[in-house]
């Protein structure tokens, strides 16, 4: 199973209205939906009226810019903010005296999403995937059984035994606690420019989603993103495999 998701619905006009053209087009089966944002408002109604199925994108390095945000929330977000975005590093420190902020802007979106949509979410991610920052894994804030992202699945790239041993760990945990996809891929691991290698890592994302599930993540709001899976190549892959209109079925 596919499921092709975009992320930063509501982030601004510009990228919601991409995100709805690509739905519209059918490249494009779920979004992550962000709260407290420019255009977060018309967002949910946009994806009421094409019975869209979002997740809550959890917000915690791009300032709330939407009107009339508490003042006690964007404080608190600027604080995380500012921590998370001193060094690379401190994703994955667990800060205690951040923990309060943390959890505090984490529920007041969990709620705002609440009041938006009318439901509780059923999947949770993150913008810049700081879901799964240490804060936020340390704090379980996310409640248990929830469909949550897990770490992006690499193909080709090479990386560290540090860094794939960490992933590795930090994915124990979340499929333990929550509900994961197989995999999660990013749309960019796809887009080569020797269109041999493009069409054949394409096929392969083919015959991998019949075996397992995949999220594959695009942020169409991107021109390279959007033309890539606006293209006829894209289309006609994923359209012969079975694509999954809901992300509640893993």
């Amino acid at each position: 199973m596919l499921i092709i998701n975009a992320d930063d619905w509501g982030a601004s006009i510009s990228a919601t209205s991409r995100i709805e053209e690509c739905v519209k087009a059918g490249v494009i089966d779920t979004v992550s939906a962000m709260v407290y944002m420019k255009d977060s408002r018309r967002a949910v109604r946009i994806s009421k009226n094409l019975k869209i199925d979002t997740a809550l994108h959890l917000n915690f390095t791009a300032p709330f810019d939407g009107d009339n945000v508490p003042k006690r929330i964007l404080e608190s977000q600027l604080k995380i903010i500012s921590y998370l975005k001193s060094k690379k590093s401190a994703q994955f420190i667990y800060n205690r005296a951040l923990h309060p902020h943390f959890d505090y802007v984490y529920k007041a979106q969990y709620d705002e999403y609440c009041e938006l949509f009318g439901s509780a979410p059923q999947r949770i991610d993150g913008h810049n995937h700081m879901h799964l920052c240490a804060n936020m894994l340390a704090g379980k804030f996310i409640p248990a059984q929830t469909r949550v992202r897990r770490n992006i699945h690499f193909i080709d790239e090479k990386k560290s035994i540090l860094n794939r041993a960490y992933r590795s760990i930090v994915d124990l945990y979340l499929t333990k606690r929550y509900y994961c996809t197989d995999y999660f891929l990013h749309i960019h691991q796809f887009m080569r420019e020797d269109s041999e290698k493009r069409t054949a890592g394409l096929k392969n994302l083919a015959e991998m989603s019949k075996k397992a599930e995949i999220e594959l993540l695009v942020h169409p709001h991107q021109t390279e993103d959007y033309e890539f899976v606006m293209s006829d190549e894209f289309k006609i892959l994923t359209n012969r495999v079975y694509r999954a209109k809901t992300a509640h079925n893993y």
